[in-house]
This record gives structure tokens, sequence and C-alpha cells, in this order.
């Protein structure tokens, strides 16, 4: 009896070791990969801005390249570590929600992108405009369709202060309309420039208030919505769904 039971402990520890070798050998595997790939990503940040800089004819030109390529490094190394990080966790399961996410999913929750991340914390982020990818800034697409084309502005009328794009307004006290296929998003948070203290609501360019007034966002198309199911992952290639964009699927 002694015997049987010491060999299965024997098997036990053998079985937890092969796991363990496994787990590290594909962890291995799976940063070798994240370090290729952050090559490869960097070389071809610096190819395109060779690129660039032999179209530019002025200094402005040249930085602006100079920036991009600062942005496409930092997005690499962001990548990357995202990436290494996910290494790590091969083999465990590792999971947020009781299991509904698994870490390093990306999901749509409300006007919010979240992540579950490796420590089972979900981390969400407000999105400027709800989580919709477009909101229309044609002029003449906008103001066919009674829309009001201007920046975003807030302030007292001698120290008003403006976005820096223009958008299609819609609704407001004068009900500013948008073209089909869009919709009046009221739920927005564009960064503006401006510090200290400012008067709530959005205003004209002479300082005259807008009302409740929404930006045009174009709607998204979603297949899946009307199927019972809410299938908010953020997956490449497909619109994910959240409760302002298919609320018969995604109740609040």
């Amino acid at each position: 009896m002694k015997k049987r039971i010491a060999l299965l402990i024997i098997g036990l520890f053998v079985a937890v070791g092969f796991v363990f070798l496994v787990s590290a050998s594909e962890s291995k595997i799976c940063r070798e990969e994240c370090i290729n790939n952050k090559n490869l990503e960097r070389e071809k940040c610096y190819s395109h801005y060779e690129s660039c800089k032999e179209e530019c004819t002025d200094r402005k030109c040249i930085r602006l390249c100079y920036n991009e390529n600062k942005d496409c490094l930092k997005k690499s190394k962001d990548e990357y570590l995202k990436c290494s990080k996910k290494c790590a966790y091969i083999g465990k399961n590792t999971s947020c929600m009781n299991g509904k996410y698994k870490a390093g999913e990306t999901f749509l929750s409300g006007c919010q992108i979240c992540e579950c991340n490796y420590n089972k914390r979900i981390s969400c982020k407000k999105t400027d405009f709800c989580n919709f990818k477009e909101v229309l800034k044609d002029k003449n697409q906008c103001e066919s369709s009674n829309g009001l084309y201007q920046q975003l502005c807030n302030g007292p009328y001698f120290d008003i202060v403006c976005s820096k794009d223009n958008f299609c307004l819609c609704d407001g006290n004068n009900d500013y309309g948008c073209p089909e296929n869009y919709l009046c998003l009221h739920d927005f948070n564009p960064s503006l420039t401006r510090r200290g203290y400012t008067i709530v609501g959005w205003k004209n360019l002479l300082g005259f208030p807008l009302g409740d007034i929404g930006i045009c966002a174009k709607k998204p198309i979603l297949e899946s919505c009307g199927n019972g199911i809410c299938e908010n992952m953020v997956i490449e290639g497909r619109e994910a769904e959240s409760s302002v964009n298919c609320l018969q699927d995604c109740e609040v």
C-alpha cells in the first residue's frame, strides 16, 4: 500500500514537472516571437520614415515625418510589452469576472473600452466618441443634412475656446440633423485644451449657447445585433457590440 502511494506521488511530481517544462518552453517561444515582431515593426517604422523624408521639401514636412516615426516606434514598444507580458502567463488559467474574459482580451462596456489584465483586474477607459469609429467631418455632407459644421467651443464669449477639428453637430436648440446612416451622439468626450474655470455647455463661434448638441456618428454594421448575445469582444475585422450601438443585446 505504501509503495503504491509512493508511486502515485512520484507520478504526480513527474506530471507537474512535465507541465512546467512544456509551459516554460511555450513561454520562451512566445517571447522570441514578441521580439521578432517588435524588430519587424521597428524596421517598418524606419523604412517609412526614410521614404517620408525623401518626399519632403521643407523642415516642417521632415518634422511631421519625425513625429510619425516617433509614434510608430512607441506603438511598437507598447505592443511588445503587451505581448511579452502575455507570455509569462502561458499555461496559467488567468481570467476576469469568473472566467467571462481571458487575460489580455479587450471588450466594450458602454462608452468604455476595457481589458482583462493579467492580475485578474479589469481596467477601462472612456473613449472620445463612445467607441464609435467614425464621426462626420465632411462640411458639404453635414450642411446638406441640416447639420452645423464647426468646432466644439465652450467658455464665455470673451474667452471662448474651441477644439482643433470641426465636426458635424446635431440636435440642440436649432434641431440640427445628420445624414442617413448616422446617429446623433450626445455622449462624447473630446478633450479641449483648456485650463481653469469655464462655463458649462457648448457654444457657437460667437459664444451663444447651442443647447444639448451631439455629434453625427456613423452607425456601425452589426450583423449579429438582435441575436440575443452581446458580442462585445474587440476582434480585428469585426465591429463589437455595446449597450450604445446594440441595446437589445447589451442591456446596461
